[in-house]
């Protein structure tokens, strides 16, 4: 594979396999999911997520899931935590302009003697050395 790209994304599921790479695996498998726990398209589905499939269709009893996976609480839980957190980086990623591709900065204390300091340049709006 000289010169191929080799991120998860690009690769094949069997690539991934015969390279080992369980993460970009698991991160492939979960990638081609809809997230539909009513759809019979089960690829990229977790275990738990199947079981609620099927218990949507009346083939296993919804009390059995629990008792073999966790509560649907903590699911509920998750997935909430999991939306939050990507609200959180993306309005992260567009206050530090990285949604629009300008400098990426760091400003460091507060009003007028605050600083800003990016990756290739010395502190701006103070003296140099000072914390």
């Amino acid at each position: 594979m000289r010169g191929a790209c080799t991120t998860p994304a690009a690769l094949s599921s069997g690539e991934l396999l015969l390279a080992g790479d369980k993460v970009g695996l698991l991160r492939h498998w979960r990638s081609i999911s809809n997230a539909r726990y009513d759809d019979a398209d089960l690829s990229g589905k977790t275990a738990m997520e199947v079981a609620l499939y099927k218990a949507s269709q009346g083939v296993i009893d919804p009390r059995e899931i629990e008792l073999h996976f966790e509560p649907f609480a903590t699911v509920a839980h998750k997935r909430a935590q999991h939306e939050r957190t990507l609200a959180l980086r993306q309005a992260s990623r567009a206050a530090m302009g990285l949604a629009t591709g300008t400098p990426v900065g760091l400003f460091t204390g507060s009003g007028q003697g605050g600083r800003v300091h990016t990756a290739d340049a010395a502190p701006v709006g103070g003296e140099r050395g000072r914390p």
